[in-house]
């Protein structure tokens, strides 16, 4: 079962990633990653949301604790 959720939280992460942009455009920007990370902070924010996911994803196949 944890391929599954390894699969899909890869999936999330390279698509937040790759469509950083977009979402952007789609939902507006982010207050608080403007503020704290300055200008352009929204497409920062994405991009280490999809890092995150992706790593999180590794740590929760090999290292992490399933329930």
């Amino acid at each position: 079962m944890n391929i599954w959720y390894f699969l899909a939280m890869m999936a999330i992460g390279f698509l937040a990633i790759r469509y950083n942009k977009w979402i952007t455009d789609s939902t507006g920007r982010i207050d608080f990653a403007e503020k704290y990370i300055g200008q352009g902070g929204t497409y920062t924010f994405w991009t280490l949301f999809g890092a995150a996911a992706m790593l999180g994803s590794f740590y929760f196949l090999f290292g992490g604790k399933s329930g």
